[in-house]
């Protein structure tokens, strides 16, 4: 969700890293993807899904984000994610969405007063670039990729995480920006399942059947 903003604020950095995504004839192929530790549900942009010609499945699913707008899903499809070297690999349920998001970040933003270690390998060197998101990976998506060694830079304003993926960024810059904030909760509506669950047997209410004894089954029968 995606909340303007009528003053300036700092720039927060949300996690975005390249990962590859097997299309329909096992090719890999690069997207840009949010990695959130705020969703239940894996999405992947109908335009994505469409290029990879990956076979949509019906489903019937209802999300809900901050201040709990619903979104209605129709559609998944079943995707194999990995990272450039192979070394991690994993099959993901992704729910398919016209859109996922506005360009993240919202603005592009100066990185060459950060000073890098070495030994970093950032899972996308463009973060700081306003761009486009193919795919969001969820929260059991986001804490299976996580690895040990974890960086602070900028004064502490910024952090590095390892990951399967190389290193994700978070944090907010020195800079300020105006424009508008991106809040990323998503939730699947379990309230609305069970509602619909309820309707449904409250309908097709079982009618209780009714024995015959054996006592009534021989009446009946010396009346022939």
């Amino acid at each position: 969700m995606n909340v303007p903003a009528s003053q300036k604020h700092k720039n927060i950095i949300l996690s975005t890293c390249i990962i590859y995504v097997e299309n329909s004839v096992g090719e890999k192929v690069p997207l840009r993807v949010l990695a959130d530790s705020g969703s239940q549900a894996a999405l992947l942009r109908s335009s994505t899904a469409d290029f990879l010609n990956l076979s949509k499945l019906k489903t019937d699913m209802s999300v809900s984000s901050l201040g709990g707008s619903n979104v209605n899903i129709k559609s998944k499809v079943n995707g194999v994610i990995s990272n450039g070297s192979g070394s991690y690999t994993r099959v993901v349920d992704f729910h398919v969405v016209p859109k996922i998001t506005n360009m993240i970040p919202v603005n592009s933003f100066d990185i060459s007063h950060i000073v890098f270690p070495r030994d970093v390998h950032l899972a996308e060197t463009t973060f700081n670039i306003s761009n486009s998101i193919d795919a969001l990976l969820s929260a059991d998506i986001f804490f299976d990729i996580l690895k040990d060694v974890k960086y602070k830079l900028d004064n502490g304003n910024l952090i590095l995480q390892n990951t399967e993926f190389g290193y994700i960024i978070s944090g907010n810059t020195s800079g300020f920006s105006s424009g508008s904030l991106h809040c990323g909760l998503i939730t699947r509506d379990f309230e609305s399942l069970n509602d619909s669950l309820k309707s449904f047997w409250e309908v097709e209410e079982i009618v209780p059947t009714k024995f015959v004894s054996d006592e009534h089954l021989r009446n009946a029968m010396n009346i022939f």
